[in-house]
């Protein structure tokens, strides 16, 4: 685990340890959720259920997902993207943004009126560009 990150910052600890970790940030993020109507806040809470992603993925073609959590992604996608750079260390590939969307791609972000603006826009661009 520590081999593969060594760039990582802070260095990388042990598997229990980045665990640790990993849920304490899950924690703060879900109480940061608190300033937002409920109907918003419960729906970041949860994994989107399987019938939806199986869903996605036979009719949509979806084949990545997007804005998941180590804890929350769907492990039938080929791959999945995380907001914290740190979730590198759990395969995740880091910030969506950096490169183009390509394919059908599932997406849950948290709720933020700033974040869902810069996501449809990052697709349009990504579709205006293809």
């Amino acid at each position: 685990m520590i081999g593969l990150h060594s760039a990582t910052q802070p260095p990388v600890q042990d598997a229990a340890t980045e665990i640790v970790g990993l849920l304490q940030r899950c924690k703060l993020q879900m109480s940061s959720l608190n300033n937002i109507r409920k109907k918003a806040r419960y729906s970041n809470m949860y994994c989107t259920p399987r019938h939806i992603m199986t869903f996605l993925q036979k009719w949509a073609i979806a084949t990545k997902q997007k804005f998941a959590s180590p804890l929350a992604f769907d492990p039938s996608y080929q791959a999945y993207w995380s907001e914290n750079t740190r979730d590198t260390v759990f395969q995740a590939s880091a910030n969506a943004f950096d490169t183009k969307f390509t394919g059908f791609s599932f997406c849950h972000p948290n709720y933020c009126d700033y974040l869902l603006h810069s996501l449809v826009g990052h697709a349009l661009q990504s579709t205006i560009s293809t």
